[in-house]
């Protein structure tokens, strides 16, 4: 009995899939969200994945990271309304096919014999002729071919290698609306307001590790300490939240400010920024994040963070990430031109830094970037 995956949140979906499924006779594996089925692939490899479309994350997001795993799993989507102008999008970022509405097992089940006829595909090779002196011949050319293919092979791996440990630049994220950046735990945290979702990357290749969704509010800032996060929303509250996958509200504050453009933590106090009365400013690590001081920044505030040593602030003004030092935040210690600040086709909006680099997060042309520079200047 063929197995497949199937990806959805709804109990509801879940009944009629698992008795739609039975009747295809297949067996059925189910995932609440990308994390588990991306968990589940670890340990099994289903025929093909079926995804229950309008959930979080979006399906464009879970067609491309089921791919990046498994390049030819047939994934199919399963439309929640006849949209065939939305299937043919998802058909071109890579889903094998869409299943309109109502999920019934007639419309499933040629779905679901195409996509076990491709993942059950397999090349077969044809029999050698039995003439001796073309055996022979083909012997020879054989082994010519293998030695020239392994030596191919081995500078081509070599090489890859080489790429693979070069980690790029800028990267295109796979959602549009980039608002904050944070790290724990080895990963790059990038908040999407629009998704309502934080995503959590991974430093060697940036793919998705998982992704926590926020149904009931939307994130527009991202800071970090060594035990919390700390989450600014579009309601004009900052909330901290421990580190697990969850990313569990510890306690909750209205921060004030008319243009929060970040937040963060220096390791003993708070700080955020208010890009249109253009300040700094210092707070309380409690509860109510009292405020203890402001500080005037006099260019054109687009996004701001902070370490232990200094606070960071992008300037779409002069083009520019100026770093100050914390106990001296009207005077400036340095200043790098950044190329993207200076285009006036991207908008910076968020900053984050890990100590050794400092990163950037912005839209271009529609499409989310995320943007990875030396901290040391």
């Amino acid at each position: 009995m063929p197995t497949v995956q199937i990806i959805s949140s709804s109990e509801k979906d879940k009944n009629i899939l698992q008795g739609a499924f039975a009747d295809l006779g297949a067996e059925t594996i189910f995932s609440l969200d990308l994390n588990d089925a991306l968990a589940i692939f670890e340990r099994v490899r289903p025929r093909a994945v079926f995804i229950a479309d309008g959930e979080d994350p979006p399906s464009e997001i879970k067609i491309r990271e089921i791919l990046r795993i498994a390049p030819f799993m047939p994934v199919v989507v399963m439309l929640k309304r006849r949209d065939a102008a939305r299937a043919v999008a998802l058909m071109k970022l890579g889903a094998f096919d869409c299943a309109q509405a109502p999920w019934t097992p007639e419309e499933l089940r040629p779905l679901l014999k195409k996509a076990l006829k491709l993942s059950g595909t397999a090349l077969a090779v044809a029999p050698p002729p039995p003439d001796k002196m073309r055996k022979a011949i083909l012997a020879a050319g054989a082994l010519a071919a293998g030695l020239f293919l392994f030596a191919l092979g081995y500078g081509l791996s070599q090489y890859r290698k080489a790429e693979a440990a070069r980690i790029p630049d800028t990267v295109e994220l796979p959602y549009s609306h980039p608002a904050g950046i944070a790290f724990a735990d080895g990963e790059v945290l990038v908040a999407d307001w629009y998704t309502q979702s934080v995503y959590r990357h991974s430093t060697a290749d940036y793919k998705i590790n998982g992704v926590t969704s926020f149904p009931d509010l939307t994130p527009v800032g991202l800071g970090h300490s060594a035990d919390n996060l700390w989450l600014a929303t579009a309601d004009g509250r900052i909330e901290r939240r421990s580190r697990d996958k969850r990313l569990t509200r510890t306690a909750a504050a209205k921060h004030g400010m008319s243009a929060l453009t970040g937040v963060c933590f220096d390791g003993l106090y708070v700080w955020t920024a208010d890009g249109k009365k253009g300040v700094f400013q210092k707070r309380m690590n409690n509860d109510d994040l009292r405020v203890l001081g402001e500080y005037p920044y006099r260019g054109e505030l687009a996004a701001f963070t902070c370490d232990r040593d200094f606070l960071w602030a992008a300037d779409s003004k002069s083009g520019e990430i100026v770093k100050f030092p914390l106990d001296n935040p009207e005077k400036s210690a340095a200043a790098m031109s950044v190329a993207e600040l200076a285009d006036r086709t991207f908008r910076a909006t968020a900053l984050g830094t890990d100590g050794t680099s400092v990163w950037l997060t912005g839209e271009r042309g529609g499409r989310g970037l995320l943007i990875k520079k030396n901290a040391r200047f």
